[in-house]
């Protein structure tokens, strides 16, 4: 049997951790019952609407957060024609009841099941009491007047306010990807950088610069981050890059897989006159960054989580 929450969790929020951790509350009380989430692959939004919807979190950012948390059990559905035109009974019955054996149920406010999302929360609750199944519904999360919802996080995001969204979040937003080999500009400028190859469906934020920071192994170092098309560094082929410099930092990261949390937007990408002036300027993010961040890195084991 099983206590489980429901949703896409995109960004596993503040608001998604208060669903997930009633069902953990009941496994935790109710013997012989596993807690688990229950995500969709991909992400119904994507499915409807394609590439142009981007995620907070990739599938495996996602999954790793999740377990994180505590649950026994992250079970992922196909999300495809087939359970988008799922009636709201059959899926509750043939999902939920017969294959995961469903004891406990948590959802958020604005859940919505079925052909059409026409499984709301009283219809879910209707279903679950004719067959025997707790539900809780768990109302909207408010921070600072704000509901904490993903498509609000997407559009804080989108405009480069990190701070606003790492309070929604609960913690910084991040960027994952392998370390791949640029062109070695960065090197040849005096600020050698770790190139990320990012997967595509994950949301950027606006081009711009950013202060960062990094863990390697059992270090953690500050940075400069630069996302957006490098409009000073010649060359045929524009395409928006990810690349961090991280300071006093020394070794080989190529083809590691890295994390790196995104403090604050510093300025907009911008076109310089020449590649000394870009070093200037780059010289002065990283005075920037060291200026607000260095104090509180008073080792390096120190996390920077929930830092803006």
């Amino acid at each position: 049997m099983r206590a489980i929450s429901i949703g896409a969790f995109d960004g596993v929020h503040l608001g998604h951790k208060e669903v997930i951790e009633r069902a953990l509350n009941y496994a935790r009380h109710v013997k012989g019952v596993k807690s688990a989430v229950l995500t969709f692959s991909p992400h119904p939004a994507r499915f409807f609407k394609g590439k142009s919807f981007k995620l907070l979190t990739t599938e495996e950012e996602k999954e790793k957060i999740l377990n994180s948390i505590g649950v026994d059990e992250v079970i992922k559905l196909t999300f495809n024609k087939n359970l988008a035109n799922m009636p709201p009974e059959l899926f509750f019955k043939k999902i939920l009841l017969d294959k995961l054996s469903v004891k406990f149920i948590s959802i958020g406010f604005n859940f919505t099941f079925g052909k059409g999302g026409e499984g709301t929360p009283s219809l879910l609750a209707e279903l679950a009491q004719r067959y025997g199944v707790a539900v809780e519904i768990t109302p909207p999360k408010v921070i600072m007047g704000r509901i904490v919802s993903s498509t609000i996080i997407r559009k804080l995001v989108s405009e480069g306010k990190m701070g606003e969204s790492a309070l929604l979040l609960g913690r910084n937003y991040s960027l994952c990807g392998r370390v791949v080999r640029g062109d070695g500009m960065g090197k040849k400028l005096g600020f050698p950088t770790a190139n990320l190859s990012i997967p595509p469906e994950k949301l950027l934020p606006p081009n711009g610069v950013y202060a960062a920071f990094a863990r390697v192994g059992d270090k953690g170092f500050l940075g400069a981050m630069n996302i957006g098309y490098r409009p000073t560094i010649p060359g045929k082929e524009k395409k928006i890059t990810v690349e961090v410099h991280l300071l006093d930092f020394s070794g080989d990261l190529y083809d590691k897989i890295i994390e790196v949390e995104i403090l604050r937007r510093i300025r907009p990408e911008k076109k310089f006159l020449s590649l000394e002036e870009l070093k200037e300027q780059i010289e002065k993010d990283i005075e920037w960054v060291i200026r607000h961040y260095a104090s509180i890195l008073s080792d390096s084991s120190t996390s920077l989580a929930n830092l803006s």
